[in-house]
């Protein structure tokens, strides 16, 4: 029995020290480790690429689209901005919802084709009653037969048929809402990307629709550049007075350009 214990212990011997000298090499052959290089580099110079990614929406209807407001939609253009500014709104399914992260940007692409149609219906407005295809629809959803009044709209658009023809007062009282939702909330959350919301706040090129701004600038257009030193452009250009003025923000200037350039707002002096 004493013989097998010292066998025993002689083994065991042997294993530890044959352990010790393989983490002895180990060691030995691990190379130290590299301190932490805390250098700062500039970035790429030449690089040409954008880099600074933002997240958003660049299609989302509301009840304003025909074909969202009369199948269950019940939420307008505000309820949309609001929801992506980081806002709890209250869903059309009735249910509270907010974004875990807030957009930086939102398109709310709403149909032009009988623009407001849904909520006009919801609201009984006079402008869509004095329309017999307005009255028709309107009592159609209120007796709850939607998706009637839904088909019934859907077949005459299928056909290139305006149902609403004529009705100008009802479409420019549904445009000025928008507008309104737009312009209504100037200043909000300023801190974040201002080249953002196409509606609440400081929203940058966004600030005026594209029409608008179109319309701004018409009267700005010239045949030549009206600068003395940049008589030519290296590819196609408008030329305009310059009273088109855009402030941008950056975070460096280069030999030709900025470096991360963002468009803070456009604006006609």
């Amino acid at each position: 029995m004493k013989v097998k214990l010292q066998r025993a212990a002689a083994t065991l011997l042997a294993i530890v020290f044959d352990i010790a000298i393989i983490s002895g090499v180990f060691a030995q052959d691990a190379p130290p480790p590299r301190p932490i290089d805390k250098s700062k580099y500039s970035p790429y110079p030449q690089q040409n690429f954008p880099n600074r990614v933002y997240f958003g929406d660049t299609h989302l209807h509301t009840s304003y689209s025909t074909d969202a407001g009369m199948i269950g939609c019940t939420r307008g253009p505000d309820e949309a901005y609001r929801f992506a500014l980081g806002d709890t709104v209250t869903s059309s399914t009735g249910l509270p919802a907010r974004l875990k992260r807030p957009y930086e940007f939102l398109v709310v692409s709403d149909h032009a084709e009988n623009l407001g149609l849904a909520p006009a219906i919801a609201e009984s407005n006079l402008e869509l009653l004095k329309t017999e295809f307005g009255k028709r629809v309107h009592d159609l959803v209120k007796a709850g037969r939607g998706l009637e009044a839904y088909d019934a709209w859907g077949t005459a658009v299928t056909k290139g048929e305006d149902p609403l023809k004529g009705n100008h007062a009802l479409a420019r009282s549904m445009w000025s809402r928008i507008n309104t939702v737009r312009d209504g909330r100037a200043g909000r959350h300023e801190e974040r990307p201002p080249a953002a919301l196409s509606g609440h706040g400081r929203v940058g090129l966004f600030r005026q629709i594209v029409g608008e701004l179109v319309t701004d600038v018409e009267g700005l257009v010239r045949p030549t550049s009206p600068f003395a030193d940049l008589k030519r452009a290296s590819h196609d250009v408008v030329w305009l007075e310059p009273r088109l003025v855009a402030e941008v923000s950056y975070s460096g200037l280069m030999e030709d350009r900025l470096r991360d350039p963002v468009l803070r707002e456009l604006r006609v002096t």
